[in-house]
């Protein structure tokens, strides 16, 4: 009964070894697929953020342009209302 138990023993490490084995032959297969969809991903999000931000630049630059215009005019009304404050004393 011993030698039976053993040689069962023996047998069920062997097969663990194996699976142990074959699992770490078959992870890098779906780790690497894995990866490459997540680096696929990443690589297409990356595009669009770049592309949003190329967005905004033109945007911001668009506003910088437009306070500038609107300075330009205040600073102007401020003149005219200035003199004509200076005509009415």
């Amino acid at each position: 009964m011993e030698t039976r138990l053993t040689s069962l023993e023996s047998r069920l490490d062997l097969l663990e070894d194996k699976f142990a084995k074959k699992l770490q032959e078959t992870r890098p297969i779906w780790v690497d697929q894995l990866i490459s969809r997540m680096d696929d991903m990443a690589k297409a999000l990356r595009s669009e953020m770049e592309k949003g931000f190329r967005e905004l630049s033109f945007r911001i630059d668009a506003l910088a342009g437009d306070v500038n215009r609107v300075r330009g005019y205040q600073r102007h009304l401020e003149e005219r209302l200035s003199g004509l404050e200076r005509e009415h004393v």
